[in-house]
């Protein structure tokens, strides 16, 4: 893909740390952040923009139009492409979130597309994504490495080790619950840490299965079901003690109480065997 190698060309023409994170929300929602900061010596600002100026700022003024343009679309919930620095480090930062998440990638390549092609050869890097929902309605986050490193000998370890010192590329995914990855997962985030002296390191895939609905959600819906049943089960035994065996009404006569110093039978006295003794006494 031409953005994966417009970033490699990026990367072998100067020294940067890269911090990509991607947010999925609990609706569905999907959001990107990206930070390039580069070095103040990278080969890359020593080489003149058409337009003279900054080479960073060329690229956002270039891309000004377009964005203006997206920010009007309904599933463009923000988007923002700036250039400035860390210090003395040149930073580029990009922004987009989206209602759909799955659509997040697609609007990102839509931002950094420069109208004038005379200006693409300067669009910001941005390595290719996808977010596809599986029938079970989860999300999955892949990332695939856009081609193969290089087979290195000893000196050429030395010369990236040389070039890229400790820089890195970070890779973090965020979602109400991770469900399975092969990076490392922290509570509700994934992560994949990339050293750029090191490509042959990198996974060839960066994969995430996220969930939409928290766990406490779940159980919530269980506990309410539970609730329910409860509900129901006491109605129903509430129904039955209102009704004697046999589907009679319940007796309303009252029962005489024994006298005073006199011991209970082993057995009650039914109210018919009462009503003789009082008879015959």
């Amino acid at each position: 893909m031409r953005r994966a190698a417009v970033l490699l060309v990026v990367l072998l023409a100067g020294c940067m740390d890269v911090i990509q994170e991607i947010w999925i929300g609990a609706d569905g929602s999907g959001r990107f952040h990206a930070v390039y900061t580069f070095d103040p010596d990278s080969p890359v600002f020593k080489m003149p923009a058409q337009d003279g100026k900054d080479p960073l700022v060329s690229i956002v003024s270039k891309l000004d139009e377009v964005d203006a343009e997206l920010r009007k679309d309904p599933a463009v919930r923000h988007l923002e492409v700036k250039a400035d620095k860390d210090g003395e480090r040149p930073r580029l930062t990009i922004d987009v979130e989206v209602a759909d998440a799955t659509t997040l990638s697609a609007y990102i390549k839509k931002a950094l597309q420069p109208k004038d092609p005379a200006g693409r050869e300067r669009a910001p890097p941005h390595d290719d994504f996808t977010i596809e929902k599986t029938d079970g309605g989860n999300l999955v986050f892949v990332q695939k490495q856009a081609m193969k490193p290089p087979r290195m000998d000893d000196q050429m370890r030395e010369m990236l080790a040389k070039a890229y010192k400790d820089h890195t590329v970070t890779t973090r995914v965020h979602g109400p619950r991770i469900v399975s990855s092969n990076g490392t997962v922290s509570g509700d985030t994934v992560e994949w840490i990339v050293q750029l002296a090191h490509p042959e390191q990198a996974p060839a895939e960066m994969r995430a299965e996220i969930a939409l609905g928290s766990p406490v959600l779940i159980f919530a819906g269980v506990g309410a079901g539970g609730a329910v049943l409860l509900v129901v089960v006491s109605l129903v035994l509430a129904n039955r003690k209102s009704q004697r065996p046999g589907g009679g009404a319940p007796r309303t006569g009252t029962r005489r109480r024994p006298a005073l110093g006199k011991k209970k039978t082993a057995k009650p006295e039914s109210d018919e065997e009462s009503e003789s003794d009082e008879e015959s006494g």
